[in-house]
């Protein structure tokens, strides 16, 4: 095996895997310690004391401890004075708490290292935060050098369809469907159901069909009109007959 080191982020101890009910081995609880103990110095109340908690540290207790790993009292004793005796940890004990302490935490987590994850970190959020807003500069400002005037059927299915993103090519697919047979109402009917859907599911916005999509060749849109394909398309005479209400078809966000 390469020698070397990985980053190992912290908040996995809140991932599914890690909460799963076991008796930890000792392997794990040691990994436990580096993962929970202090990465920056703090302190905090207690009582009327205030204690302070150094880099590599923790404030916690044998029962505290035991509760986690699924071990005795007597256990998680005997494996915090096996590490301190192997000089990987040291500890002490008051009838209040227990503070123990990583040794050489440096070599475990280097300070260079968590402050350039720290920038990546930012600038992921930040590169987030840019899309986020190029995306409703798309809703609400497609391409102001060449704004196609969209129709207000067309207005009204794309305030439902629940991602925002392409408006243009989303609107000739629309136009397009219009052209073939198939009315507003319907491709609105559609939509809202669809968002619907994904509301109740949670569906993250990765997984939900661009519109451009969702009204392309495949035409999967169809699945959410009652008869499918077979109840697709209407004539115009048809469609004055059936004619109802859109508003009922708006999709609640």
């Amino acid at each position: 095996m390469d020698k070397g080191w990985i980053s190992l982020y912290r908040k996995i101890i809140d991932h599914p895997l890690f909460k799963e009910k076991r008796c930890f081995s000792k392997f794990e609880a040691w990994i436990y310690l580096l993962l929970v103990v202090n990465h920056k110095s703090s302190s905090f109340m207690f009582g009327n004391e205030i204690i302070e908690v150094k880099r590599g540290s923790k404030i916690t207790s044998i029962k505290e401890l035991a509760q986690i790993w699924k071990w005795s009292r007597t256990k998680t004793k005997m494996f915090l004075e096996f590490l301190q005796n192997e000089n990987m940890i040291s500890y002490t004990s008051t009838s209040k708490f227990t503070t123990i302490t990583v040794v050489n935490y440096e070599k475990y987590q280097d300070n260079s290292m968590e402050e350039k994850h720290e920038k990546d970190m930012k600038k992921t959020s930040e590169k987030h935060g840019k899309d986020t807003n190029n995306n409703d500069n798309n809703v609400n400002n497609d391409n102001k050098n060449n704004i196609p005037k969209y129709s207000t059927e067309f207005q009204d299915f794309w305030k439902v369809y629940p991602r925002k993103i392409e408006k243009q090519k989303a609107f000739k697919c629309y136009n397009r469907l219009i052209k073939e047979g198939y009315t507003s109402l319907q491709l609105l009917k559609a939509a809202s159901i669809y968002a619907q859907q994904a509301k109740k599911e949670n569906r993250e916005a990765k997984y939900i069909k661009h519109c451009s999509t969702f009204l392309g060749p495949n035409k999967p849109f169809l699945e959410y009109l009652e008869g499918g394909e077979s109840n697709g398309i209407i004539n115009e005479k048809d469609r004055k007959k059936n004619e109802f209400d859109k508003s009922k078809w708006l999709y609640q966000g």
